[in-house]
């Protein structure tokens, strides 16, 4: 404006005075305040849209930091959940098993022990630790694994098997065992590993051959009267 103003004297051949030049000086002094304040106004008001969309995307990440946590804490807490269900689920299985008046143990299709009941403690004289993760071979004789070799692998292919073995420890009477695998599936899936359930049936044949020879006795003493 002051420029505009100093041209048009100059344009007319107006010298300009002392006031007139101190004018233009005032006008200049107040239009580049004026501008310069313009200019500060717009630095300010981009400043402020710039802290006002960090507040905005803070905010926004505060809000989904606090969702995600909150979605990892009921995730966690299911879990938990979930563990101590399972956990309480496998200890009442112990408890069952280890009721159990016989053998029970749950193998793998690796044909390794996955658990053992505390008959299977008390048969081998070891503790569970020590017979889970085993192969069945490093445990059993090779005349007992031979004989029941064929029915873990027909478990394995989902199939029952009951088999008895006589087991000749060292030095000691045989005694038998009464053997059945049941194959596990989940929902008609592949088969994920079989159950052995055992019985010793070495004091049931001891009664069946006791009965057997009372009844040849029973047989010779009557033939012997009759003669």
């Amino acid at each position: 404006a002051a420029g505009y103003w100093w041209n048009t004297i100059s344009v007319h051949g107006t010298r300009p005075t002392l006031a007139s030049r101190e004018l233009s000086s005032m006008v200049t002094l107040a239009a580049a305040s004026l501008y310069l304040t313009w200019v500060l106004e717009q630095q300010r008001a981009a400043e402020l849209r710039e802290r006002r969309q960090q507040r905005a995307l803070r905010e926004e990440l505060e809000q989904r930091v606090a969702e995600r946590t909150e979605a990892l804490l009921a995730t966690n807490t299911a879990l938990s959940k979930e563990v101590a269900d399972r956990r309480r689920i496998q200890d009442q299985m112990l408890l069952i098993s280890d009721s159990f008046p016989g053998y029970l143990a749950y193998v793998d299709t690796e044909a390794r022990y996955v658990w053992v009941n505390l008959a299977y403690e008390r048969y081998w004289q070891r503790p569970r630790a020590d017979i889970v993760g085993r192969h069945m071979r490093d445990l059993h004789a090779p005349a007992v694994y031979g004989a029941v070799e064929d029915h873990i692998a027909a478990a394995i292919a989902g199939l029952h098997r009951t088999t008895e073995v006589l087991v000749q420890g060292g030095g000691t009477t045989p005694r038998s065992y009464e053997l059945t695998f049941v194959p596990h599936r989940e929902h008609g899936g592949p088969v994920l590993g079989f159950i052995i359930l055992g019985l010793e049936s070495t004091a049931r044949h001891a009664g069946e051959e006791r009965a057997r020879r009372t009844e040849r006795l029973a047989a010779l003493g009557t033939l012997a009267a009759g003669i």
